[in-house]
């Protein structure tokens, strides 16, 4: 018998494994301009209430706009000296800010 998990099951395992598995974000928009930008921060995972709670950005100029969607990824890579990396994985999500 094979068990279906929830939509929620699903989106609590996914929030946990940021709060475990990453220690930053990149937010990544259109700026006022039109030109993309990202900016890296660092983040908390509510799962009661099922959010990322963003941190503050470096400054005013580059703060990610409330409204219009924005990818936030969270990445993580290991250094390998003389060989690159390993341990390359990312999760991406669309949304919007508030």
């Amino acid at each position: 018998m094979t068990t279906k998990t929830s939509k929620w099951d699903r989106i609590e395992r996914l929030l946990d494994g940021l709060g475990h598995n990453y220690t930053h974000a990149i937010v990544a928009f259109l700026d006022q301009g039109g030109y993309p930008l990202s900016v890296a921060t660092g983040f908390e995972v509510d799962l009661n209430r099922g959010v990322v709670t963003l941190d503050a950005v470096a400054g005013a100029e580059v703060a990610p706009p409330l409204g219009p969607e924005v990818n936030l990824v969270f990445s993580h890579i290991r250094p390998q000296p003389g060989v690159g990396y390993d341990e390359r994985r990312y999760v991406s999500l669309w949304g919007t800010l508030r």
